[in-house]
């Protein structure tokens, strides 16, 4: 599998998510509005981030049934690749 190059919007995602993780010391399952506060970012932006990170199997969008992004949780990949960045 080919190394998948971050921007630095993702990085700064896989950073809040892992902050989050070892802040509850569990699996964290952040949403995306918090996200886009925590970050100060456009929703847009972040949200073709965001696909991009799940199409590339290193997070994971948990979404309402009316289709809505309800939670955000990295993959075991999206973990290692976290670390690696923090």
């Amino acid at each position: 599998m080919a190394v998948v190059r971050l921007s630095q919007l993702q990085k700064r995602i896989f950073c809040g998510l892992r902050t989050d993780e070892q802040r509850t010391h569990r699996w964290m399952a952040s949403s995306h509005q918090d996200l886009a506060r925590a970050l100060q970012h456009d929703k847009g932006n972040l949200s073709h981030s965001l696909r991009t990170l799940e199409r590339h199997g290193l997070l994971r969008i948990h979404r309402s049934s009316g289709g809505q992004a309800e939670a955000l949780l990295l993959t075991q990949a999206g973990q290692k690749r976290a670390a690696q960045l923090t």
